[in-house]
């Protein structure tokens, strides 16, 4: 999935390091030992905690896109009617070409009469494709989010690799204001990869959910 993810450095060249040398930077910020270990300088140079959590926002965000997200079984039908009809009109269209036409698209190297076959195989193929639908099980989409959980576990992974410690939270009683070493870790990585997440809610959130699964 990252591997079709393109950065850009500030100048706008290519950079598919950028952002790994960005989040690098913030773990050094905040995760740096009053006396460097070997573990953490180790770390540094290989940036292989940073690369894991950058590309936990790519993955993320690619399983976010819209072609990712599982819709209603009514809506996978829909497009697929909608695919077959265009296909089916495009091959009546290859069909209704006059010579002159033809023969300018063959000039341009384009296999016309694969093509229309290849429309024609698709129509069938869809018909086969609708019918294997089960419209009794019916699947409802919802727009998931992914990219902040998974950057969340992947920087609770380096946290604890790098200090040592279990991810914990402060919680103010007074206005239920959180804070802490991890959570301000956590919140410099969402501002350097720009997710549009609360950090906070993720935080949150693993917090209950390695709770419950360590019985506490």
């Amino acid at each position: 999935m990252t591997g079709d993810v393109i950065w850009f450095d500030e100048q706008g060249q290519p950079d598919p390091d950028f952002m790994t040398r960005q989040v690098s930077k913030v773990i050094f910020e905040h995760l740096e030992p009053q006396e460097h270990d070997m573990a953490f300088l180790r770390e540094i140079a290989s940036k292989d905690h940073a690369r894991a959590i950058a590309d936990a926002s790519d993955d993320g965000q690619w399983l976010e896109q819209s072609k990712n997200i599982k819709v209603s079984t009514r809506q996978t039908i829909k497009e697929l009617e909608n695919f077959q009809k265009f296909a089916l009109r495009l091959a009546d269209a290859i069909d209704m070409l006059h010579l002159p036409a033809l023969e300018r698209l063959k000039s341009e190297n384009v296999d016309v009469d694969a093509l229309a076959t290849t429309l024609e195989k698709v129509g069938r193929y869809t018909d086969h494709a609708l019918s294997q639908i089960d419209e009794a099980e019916i699947i409802r989409g919802r727009h998931k989010k992914h990219a902040g959980r998974m950057v969340t576990g992947a920087a609770a992974e380096c946290y604890i690799e790098l200090t040592g410690l279990k991810p914990t939270l402060t919680v103010d009683p007074q206005n239920s204001a959180v804070s802490g070493r991890w959570f301000e870790f956590l919140s410099a990585i969402f501002a350097v990869l720009r997710l549009d997440e609360s950090p906070e809610s993720q935080a949150r959130a693993f917090m209950e959910k390695n709770s419950t699964k360590s019985g506490v």
